[in-house]
């Protein structure tokens, strides 16, 4: 369930990126994610190995939701030219 959950999350952030004035951040504050998101980019750099890998893991998670939903955007904007 954690899975499809960070996906739906990484989802609604590039859903978000994609509204002038709105930001992956907020929706990520929004859904309550958002400490997790920056504790894991932080572990990324400074964390132990064990850190890392687990802020690995969900970034890729959130990184996959949010290359689909780019991905299904640009696929949707291409057919209007």
């Amino acid at each position: 369930m954690s899975n499809v959950l960070n996906f739906i999350r990484g989802f609604c952030m590039a859903l978000a990126d994609s509204v002038p004035g709105v930001s992956g951040g907020t929706i990520a504050f929004l859904l309550g994610f958002y400490d997790k998101f920056i504790s894991s980019l932080d572990n990324l750099i400074s964390g132990t190995k064990e850190e890392r890998k687990e802020a690995i893991v969900f970034l890729i998670k959130i990184g996959i939701g949010w290359a689909v939903r780019i991905c299904l955007s640009n696929a949707c904007s291409c057919q209007y030219f």
